[in-house]
């Protein structure tokens, strides 16, 4: 009988990394002459990756007006060093988590994040979570990411599971639109950087409010054959 294989997001599902990317956005704003967005405001651009965060905050500052202009290229790459200087000064793992993984840890477990590859398996690392998954990928991983359900349909192909052996779990659209579009159960967390109201919409398998919940999803869900 195959374990369910468990597949996470990082950014708000994992880790509460929103004070740390608010530090590096503001940090850029800062060196540009423009005031600090609010940690809220910051959190509410996060989750389709890197570039998209460096241009919604960059917008919503008045920095720019389009990520088409030349100069935005300089300061996404500041933004890059700013965040690689903070990865884990104010991030914290959220309740539950170290304790899930451990206590699952004969699962097939990866990441699937939108999250750069230079800073996914590192904040990990930082937290003493890598070595939990077998397989991590960050959102320059492939030329498509989520909500595309490619980078989902790699991680199952490298720990050898189909779609119904497999379950996502991510706080954001693209997790569950990702998930559901692989085949995958899908479980939406409640606790990150998007509304439940927004995730509910998007009809997940299931919802958690806390992590603790999510052994009792795995434990009612049929073991299929291998």
């Amino acid at each position: 009988m195959q374990l369910p294989a468990l597949i996470f997001d990082l950014d708000g599902t994992l880790l509460d990394s929103s004070p740390d990317l608010a530090l590096a956005v503001n940090s850029l704003l800062d060196e540009l002459g423009y005031p600090p967005l609010s940690v809220e405001k910051v959190t509410e651009f996060i989750g389709d990756g890197t570039p998209k965060l460096a241009e919604r905050s960059l917008i919503d500052s008045g920095a720019i007006d389009s990520p088409d202009e030349p100069r935005f290229d300089d300061y996404f790459q500041r933004l890059l060093v700013f965040y690689e200087e903070n990865l884990a000064n104010k991030t914290t793992i959220f309740p539950g988590v170290r304790e899930f993984l451990e206590d699952h840890k004969e699962h097939p477990m990866a990441v699937v994040t939108n999250k750069p590859d230079q800073f996914t398996r590192p904040v990990l690392e930082a937290f003493k979570l890598a070595d939990y998954f077998s397989f991590i990928a960050g959102g320059d991983r492939y030329a498509k990411r989520k909500p595309d359900p490619y980078p989902v349909e790699q991680a199952m192909a490298s720990l050898g599971v189909r779609p119904e052996q497999t379950v996502m779990i991510g706080d954001g659209d693209t997790d569950i639109l990702a998930g559901n579009a692989a085949g995958a159960t899908t479980v939406a967390v409640l606790f990150g950087n998007r509304s439940p109201e927004e995730l509910k919409s998007l009809n997940p398998d299931y919802t958690i409010t806390a992590f603790s919940q999510l052994t009792t999803i795995i434990g009612n869900l049929k073991n299929p054959s291998s």
